[in-house]
Formats: C-alpha cells, structure tokens, sequence
C-alpha cells in the first residue's frame, strides 16, 4: 500500500509525502527492492543524489538485476561526478570526485568494467563528463 501511493504521490510532485511512505515502506519491508527503489526515485525527483545512491545501492544489494535500478544508479553515478566537479571547480577537483566514486565499494561493480575503465581515463584527461554517460548506457545491465 504504501508502495503505491508512495509512487501517486512521487507523480503528483509531492515529494516529502512520497518520501514519507516510501521510508515507511523501507521500515515495513526492508527486504524488498521495490521500497528501496522508490526512496531512490523520489531522492531523485528531489535532486538528492546522495540518498538517492544509498537507497539504490540497498535495492542493488537485494536485486542486482534489476534493469529499472541499475539504471538509477548509473543517473545517479553521473550526477555525483557532475556536481562534485561542477561544485570544487579547483584543480584536481574532478580527479578527487572519480576517485571518490572509485573507492565507494557499491561502485566498483560499475567502475571497474573495462569499458568504464578506459572512459573515465579519458574524462580525467580531458575534463569531460559526457563520454561517461555515452559509455554507462552502453554497457548490458545485467
């Protein structure tokens, strides 16, 4: 129950009450991915990214296979390295982010995909971010 409305509410933009349920859904069954998932996405809508990770990894933890969830957590992998650059605009700021999110053992499945490897090499060469997205929609999510 709380799951659904969780997700009305989320579409609704009311996104403290949807959050409420979805916490209470967490609390309710902290088993379930689905919970996890919909913390995840309201932390999204409100551009919470490090909650968002958190929730995302917890859903990750219970179902690693889930398309909709990996997904999250590569949206939300990009936006860590975004607005950690964009934030700390000083040198070695981009360099400190994507070590950061290197060191994150939730991460490093994603991370340490070859493809994944070789981008982030060339984003820290260049200090772009977009060949990252290019390369996390590119990989097989399961």
């Amino acid at each position: 129950m709380y799951s659904n409305r969780g997700g009305c509410l989320l579409e609704l933009g009311r996104h403290r009450q949807a959050l409420a349920d979805a916490e209470r859904c967490v609390f309710l069954k902290p088993s379930w991915a689905t919970g996890h998932m919909l913390k995840g996405r309201v932390h999204e809508a409100m551009e919470s990214w490090d909650p968002m990770l958190t929730a995302c990894c917890l859903a990750y933890d219970l179902d690693p296979h889930n398309e909709t969830n990996l997904a999250m957590l590569r949206d939300c992998l990009i936006q860590h390295l975004t607005n950690a650059t964009l934030r700390f605009r000083q040198k070695g700021a981009f360099s400190d982010a994507l070590g950061r999110a290197r060191e994150d053992t939730k991460l490093q499945r994603i991370m340490q995909d070859p493809q994944v490897m070789r981008v982030t090499v060339e984003m820290q060469r260049t200090r772009d971010l977009s060949p990252l997205a290019a390369a996390l929609e590119d990989l097989p999510l399961a």
